[in-house]
C-alpha cells in the first residue's frame, strides 16, 4: 500500500478597520504592488506571460526576506469594492502555493478589510511554518495596512500611503 503525504498549509487571517467607505478603500487594497511598497518590501519585477489554457499570467521575480522568489500569478478574481482573490504558484522560494483573499465589508465606522492567506510550503520548508513565522508575515501586512489607514485618518497626510504618484498609478491601472 502506497501512501501520499499531502502538503501542509498554513492559513492566516487578519482584520483591519479603515475609516472610509469600501469605494474609497478598494483602489488602495486591491493594488497589490502598492500594498507591497507600503509593507517596505523590495520591488518585484513583473512580466506578462500566457498559460497553456491561453489565460494571461504575470511572472514575478524578486527577493523577499533574503530569499529569491519566482512565481506565476493568475488573473485576479474580484468584485469591485467587495473582494479580490489571487493565486500564486511558485517556482523559487520557500512557498509552493499562495492564495490571498481580501474582502471589504461596510461597517458603521467605515470598512472592515479581512485578509485570508493560505500558504503551502515546499516540502523542505515545512519547519518554518510556525507561529513566529505567521507573526512575521503579519507584521509586514500590518505595516502596509496601517500606513494606508493613517492616510485616511489624517486626510492623506501620510505621504507613503497617499502620494500623487501612487494615486495617478492607481487611476491608470484601475481607470478611476
Amino acid at each position: 500500500v502506497q501512501t501520499c503525504a499531502l502538503p501542509i498549509s498554513l492559513t492566516i487571517e487578519k482584520v483591519w478597520l479603515f475609516p472610509a467607505l469600501p469605494g474609497a478603500v478598494w483602489p488602495l487594497v486591491s493594488h497589490t504592488d502598492h500594498v507591497t511598497r507600503m509593507m517596505d518590501l523590495p520591488p518585484l519585477k513583473f512580466a506578462v506571460a500566457s498559460s497553456p489554457d491561453a489565460s494571461r499570467l504575470l511572472t514575478v521575480t524578486g527577493d523577499l526576506g533574503g530569499t529569491s522568489v519566482e512565481y506565476d500569478e493568475s488573473p485576479f478574481v474580484w468584485v469591485e469594492n467587495r473582494y479580490h482573490t489571487v493565486e500564486r504558484s511558485y517556482r523559487k522560494g520557500w512557498v509552493r502555493h499562495l492564495r490571498l483573499h481580501i474582502s471589504l465589508e461596510p461597517v458603521e465606522s467605515g470598512t472592515q478589510v479581512r485578509l485570508e492567506a493560505r500558504i503551502t510550503p515546499w516540502d523542505g520548508w515545512r519547519h518554518v511554518f510556525d507561529k513566529p513565522f505567521a507573526r512575521g508575515l503579519l507584521k509586514h501586512h500590518d505595516l502596509g495596512y496601517e500606513r494606508l489607514i493613517r492616510g485616511f485618518s489624517t486626510g492623506g497626510a501620510d505621504p507613503a500611503a497617499r502620494s500623487e504618484e501612487h494615486t495617478s498609478e492607481l487611476q491608470s491601472q484601475f481607470r478611476i
